[in-house]
């Protein structure tokens, strides 16, 4: 018997997400120091509770939450805090779990930029601006982008760790 239980790591897991995403609504940051933490206690506990097989399979599921995350980054959709929190998760997840937790946080995000969008009284604009460029494509069958307007609310961030740890809570629950 251990002095922890798998239930222990999870709940610790639940705690330190929660406060992650109070505090990136709060300053649009996720401290490295809590990641690290998920990172640490989600090996040591794969390492306790399934042996080397289980550290493999978090070392798996943190390269999955990176390689998942990281051409976003790439791209400017996303900060590295975000990138690293979904790989820090997967240290405590395993490849599997990861998987899942990053295709529900994919699905969280975007409705999360719709109540965004509908919230900020622009989703209508943002839509009929993305159907022209659809409506270019499908017609011309060249890829147009149309800029939004420079005080438009879709060129603000939001705090992605929302969507990481609701897609996370989904498939832990699910």
């Amino acid at each position: 018997m251990y002095l922890i239980q798998y239930s222990d790591l999870m709940i610790l897991l639940v705690l330190m997400l929660i406060v992650i995403v109070i505090i990136d609504i709060v300053s649009f940051k996720i401290p490295n120091f809590l990641v690290f933490i998920i990172a640490f206690f989600g090996l040591v506990g794969q390492l306790v509770f399934w042996g080397f097989e289980g550290l493999l399979d978090g070392g798996l599921g943190l390269v999955c939450g990176l390689l998942i995350f990281i051409p976003f980054y790439i791209k400017g959709c996303m900060g590295a805090g975000d990138v690293k929190l979904m790989a820090a998760i997967g240290c405590t997840l395993g490849i599997k779990i990861t998987l899942f937790a990053s295709l529900y946080t994919l699905i969280a995000g975007g409705f999360i930029a719709l109540l965004w969008l509908a919230v900020g009284g622009e989703l209508i604009t943002q839509l009929r601006r993305y159907f022209l460029m659809s409506k270019t494509f499908i017609c011309t069958r060249q890829m147009i982008y149309i800029n939004p307007e420079d005080a438009s609310i879709s060129l603000k961030r939001f705090p992605y760790s929302l969507a990481i740890v609701s897609g996370t809570f989904i498939a832990l629950f699910n």
